[in-house]
C-alpha cells in the first residue's frame, strides 16, 4: 500500500506534464513513442521473413503505426457507441504522428535502442500508460448511453480492448505486412494474434490488459456487483478491507492498476531477455529488429560437430 500515493504521483505527473513541440501530455507521447518502436520491430521482422520487396510509401508506414495506436480506442467507441477521442481534435493526430516522425529519424540517423533494455528499465510506464487506457475504455463503458453501462462484462472488455486492442487489431489487419503490387502483398485479415499465441509470455499483452482491467473494475466500484459485494463460491468480495474500511478513489484504483499491469510486462522482460536466451534481438539481412518482442537465439554448442 505505501507505493501507491508514489504510483498516484507517478500518473499525475504523466498526464499533465507537456513537451515542447508535442500537444498532448507526457501519457499518451510515451504511449507512442513505445508503439513506434514495437512497430518497426514488427514490419522489420515482416520484411525478412517476406521475399517480397515493400513498396510502400510513408503514408502507409504511417496509417498502419495509427491502427496500432488507436485500434484500442476505436474497439472501445464501438462498443460503448461513443465518438473515438483520436477523432475529437486535431492534437492526437500531430502528437502521435510528430512522435512517429521524430522515431522514424532517430532510428535512421541515431543508435538503435536496445529491446531487453526498454522493456527491462520501462515496465513500470507501460503500466502507467496502460492503465490510463484501461480507465479510459471502463469510464465509457460506465458513463455510456449504450446499455453497455449495465454490463460487468463490458467494463471489463472495454478497459481490456483500450489497453490491447491496437495490437491486436494491427495484428489482424496485417499491417506489418510488405506492401507490395504482388498477389501476396499487403494487409489481409488474419487470425489475431492472442489465438495464436503459445504460451503465456506471447500472451501477456492481453493477460496484463485482462487483469489490469479487473483490477481497476473492481477496486474503483465500476458496476454496481463490485459496490454491493460480490459473491463468488460463498466468499463476499470487500476490497476496502484492505483499506481500513475506506473506499479506492479512481486515482489509487489506477495507481493499482498500474502495478499490476507493470509487474506482468516486468515478469515478461525477464524471461525473455534474461532467463529465455543469450540473445535478445534478431538479426537479419544484415538488420538488428528494435522495438518488437525480443526472439531468444538459438543456444549454439559442439556436439559431434554440428550445432545443438
Amino acid at each position: 500500500m505505501s507505493l501507491l500515493p508514489s504510483i498516484v504521483s507517478l500518473n499525475t505527473f504523466l498526464a499533465t506534464t507537456f513537451l515542447p513541440t508535442l500537444f498532448l501530455p507526457l501519457t499518451p507521447t510515451l504511449h507512442a513513442l513505445r508503439v513506434s518502436l514495437a512497430y518497426r520491430g514488427l514490419r522489420k521482422r515482416a520484411a525478412a521473413a517476406s521475399p517480397l520487396k515493400d513498396e510502400g510509401g510513408w503514408l502507409a508506414d504511417l496509417v498502419g503505426y495509427l491502427v496500432m495506436c488507436w485500434g484500442g480506442s476505436f474497439l472501445v467507441s464501438w462498443l460503448s457507441q461513443t465518438t473515438p477521442i483520436p477523432l475529437l481534435t486535431i492534437w492526437p493526430f500531430l502528437t502521435y504522428t510528430l512522435v512517429h516522425l521524430y522515431v522514424t529519424l532517430f532510428l535512421r540517423y541515431g543508435p538503435n535502442p536496445s529491446p531487453a533494455w526498454l522493456d527491462t528499465a520501462l515496465p513500470l510506464i507501460d503500466g502507467a500508460t496502460r492503465s490510463a487506457a484501461i480507465r479510459g475504455g471502463i469510464t465509457f463503458a460506465a458513463t455510456s448511453q449504450s446499455k453497455t453501462s449495465g454490463s460487468l462484462l463490458c467494463h471489463v472488455l472495454a478497459g481490456t480492448l483500450g489497453a490491447c486492442g491496437g495490437g491486436q487489431l494491427a495484428g489482424t489487419l496485417g499491417v506489418f505486412n510488405p506492401i507490395s503490387s504482388g498477389p501476396a502483398g499487403g494487409w489481409r485479415l488474419t487470425t489475431p494474434p492472442i489465438l495464436t499465441a503459445k504460451s503465456l509470455v506471447e500472451a501477456t499483452d492481453v493477460l496484463a490488459a485482462l487483469a489490469g482491467a479487473v483490477t481497476y473494475s473492481l477496486l474503483s466500484g465500476s458496476h454496481t456487483a463490485w459496490q454491493e459485494g460480490m459473491v463468488l463460491g460463498g466468499v463476499k468480495l470487500d476490497v476496502t478491507g484492505v483499506r481500513g474500511g475506506k473506499p479506492w478513489t479512481a486515482d489509487e484504483a489506477q495507481a493499482a492498476t498500474t502495478l499490476v499491469v507493470g509487474v506482468c510486462f516486468a515478469m515478461r522482460a525477464v524471461k525473455i531477455h534474461h532467463l529465455g536466451g543469450r540473445a535478445t534481438t534478431v538479426v537479419k539481412r544484415g538488420g538488428t529488429e528494435n522495438g518488437g518482442p525480443a526472439t531468444p537465439g538459438r543456444k549454439r554448442g559442439k556436439k559431434g560437430g554440428q550445432e545443438k
